[in-house]
Formats: C-alpha cells, structure tokens, sequence
C-alpha cells in the first residue's frame, strides 16, 4: 500500500468520525460504540497493511493510550459520585480517543489529545459564560426563568476531541505541507 493511499484511507476513517460524533455528542450526548470500535478496527487493519506486525503494535499501543488518558476521568468521577450513580464522564470519550490512536498512531494521538485538553477548555469556558449570562437576565426578567446551577453543565468532550482532531488535521497535513 503506498504512503499517500494510507494517509488518504486514515483520514477517511476519521472524516467519518469528526461529523458524527460531534452530531450525535451534542444532540445526543453520547459517543456511539457503532462508530468507534469499527473505526479502531480499520484503523489497526490499516496499519497492518501498510506496516505489517510492527505498525500494528505501535498502532495498538497508541490506542491504549488514547483510552488509557480518557479513562481517568471516568473513573474518578465514577468514585467521586460514591457509588450512587454513573459516572459523569462517559467511556465514549476514552473510546473515541482509542480510535484515534488505532488509526494514527503514538504521535498523532497525543497531539489530539493535547488539543482536545485545549478545546474542551475553551467549550467550558464559553458554556459558563452562556449560562451565567441566562442566569443573570432570569434575575432581571419579570416571569420566572429555569436557572441552570453552572456545576450541572454537561461539556460535550467528544466534540472537543473532533476538535482536537481537526486543529491536529490541519496543523499536520495544511500547515505543514504548505497548502
């Protein structure tokens, strides 16, 4: 399989991944299994293929480390909620980050990771700020407004993994290569 074949079916898979997810994250809330464990599959097929049994092993252990850093979370906020209820963060992400390292390997999944971080911040940040606003014309309007506890905000993580593999997709293959 040659270089640019590889690379063409790599970002296939994931210009599969990015407009899903981030539909079904936000109007949803969920990551789904129908998407993520398929793409990771391709993603370590690819990588034999191209690279044999050595590609395939950095390729899985990328995988490993994308779900391995998303898995933290899970499980503290499993713990924190003391054993009486799901956890607040969900596998999908740790899932989906899986995906991308199986389909991109070590590197790559680390830089998505870091601009997922980056991304999920930003989200937050403006999702706060939304809300403090809301609540703040509900103090002023005359009818009674549902006012949202800023603690009780769901940030849609899977989108700021699409995020982060965009932000990764264009600073790699756009910016790099001078298009």
């Amino acid at each position: 399989m040659s270089p640019n074949l590889y690379e063409f079916l790599q970002l296939s898979v994931l210009g599969l991944i990015v407009p899903v997810t981030i539909y079904t994250d936000l109007l949803e809330g969920k990551i789904l299994n129908v998407l993520t464990i398929p793409s990771a599959i391709v993603g370590l097929l690819l990588a034999f293929l191209y690279g044999g049994a050595e590609l395939l092993n950095k390729h899985f252990w990328a995988m490993l480390l994308g779900m391995g850093i998303f898995m933290i979370p899970y499980f503290i906020s499993g713990f924190s909620s003391g054993g009486r209820g799901k956890p607040v963060v969900g596998a999908g992400d740790s899932k989906l980050a899986g995906a991308v390292g199986a389909v991109w390997g070590i590197g790559l999944v680390l830089q998505v990771v870091e601009a997922a971080i980056f991304s999920g911040a930003v989200i937050g940040i403006m999702m706060i700020a939304v809300q403090v606003w809301k609540n703040r014309q509900a103090d002023k309007a005359s009818t009674p407004e549902k006012k949202i506890s800023i603690w009780k905000m769901r940030i849609p993580f899977g989108t700021a993994i699409c995020f982060g593999i965009i932000l990764t997709f264009t600073n790699n293959y756009l910016l790099q290569s001078g298009a």
